[in-house]
């Protein structure tokens, strides 16, 4: 993401050429909606040749200017949840969001004239929720991508807050793979109630943060087998120790698996990265 003549956009530079292509920028239309992509960012690039994005016809003023730090979204400060949250309520504005995907030519191909290509829609403020009947999206994070989908976490119209994937190669496969209803796999007895950090895909495997009340708050895993069988289970949570030591803190980021192993911050006596087996 950049900006050229105060304009925002996502542009492209293919291979070893210092060609740079528009691939969206806020004079494009958004799709489903009279509004334009006025606010773009954080792009992933996946090796199948998708680009995906976080996109909304917000106003410069709906961000929340206000905010001094201290106001709370569920477990973070507003300003460290990875959520885009807007303030739909003092200017009296809807905020139109989503997560979209653009195309790249393929290899030697042309690239369409400036902002003029083809954009799927992951999920928007339009799309119903997987499994929940009348249930939309309201807010989103940025997306993450692997060589075969995009993750993203979004917060819905009925309260909860979620983690979804999108296959790339099957158009409308939206799916919810954990959200705040889901048990706390160990059995527990517990739900999820937060997911303050963006998930990291790799494959078709997703690590995620998730804050689930005291002990259970932690990294956990969806994996998915070539029949299609989804498992959830615990990596490391704030009740497990490393090297003998009690954990004060931890979370991981966008980037920190690929499939097999999973790397993360803690806090415990000292700070360190460590790393624990998918």
């Amino acid at each position: 993401e950049s900006r050229r003549d105060a304009v925002a956009g996502i542009y492209v530079s293919p291979g070893d050429t210092r060609e740079v292509h528009t691939l969206v920028n806020a004079s494009r239309a958004q799709p489903g909606s009279k509004g334009k992509l006025t606010c773009l960012q954080n792009p992933a690039i996946s090796k199948a040749g998708f680009v995906a994005f976080f996109g909304s016809d917000c106003p410069s003023a709906s961000r929340r200017q206000d905010d001094d730090g201290t106001r709370m979204y569920r477990t973070r400060p507003r300003r460290e949840h990875a959520l885009h949250l807007y303030d739909k309520t003092s200017e009296g504005f809807t905020v139109t969001a989503g997560i979209y995907l653009a195309q790249l030519p393929a290899s030697g191909g042309a690239y369409p004239p400036a902002g003029e290509a083809s954009l799927t829609v992951v999920a928007d403020s339009f799309s119903t929720v997987p499994g929940k009947p009348g249930v939309s999206f309201e807010a989103f994070t940025s997306p993450v991508a692997s060589e075969t989908m995009v993750a993203f976490v979004g917060a819905t119209s009925d309260g909860a807050l979620g983690v979804y994937t999108y296959d790339l190669s099957t158009p409308g496969s939206l799916r919810r793979i954990a959200d705040t209803g889901t048990a706390v796999p160990g059995g527990s007895g517990g739900t999820f109630s937060d997911f303050p950090y963006p998930p990291s895909v790799a494959g078709t495997t997703v690590v995620f943060y998730a804050a689930a009340g005291g002990t259970a708050s932690g990294l956990y895993a969806h994996t998915r087998s070539d029949a299609g069988e989804s498992t959830l289970k615990k990596l490391v949570t704030m009740g497990d120790t490393l090297n003998g030591e009690s954990i004060a803190f931890l979370g991981a980021g966008a980037a920190s698996s690929d499939a097999t192993t999973a790397a993360f911050y803690a806090v415990t006596q000292t700070n360190g990265v460590y790393t624990v087996k998918i």
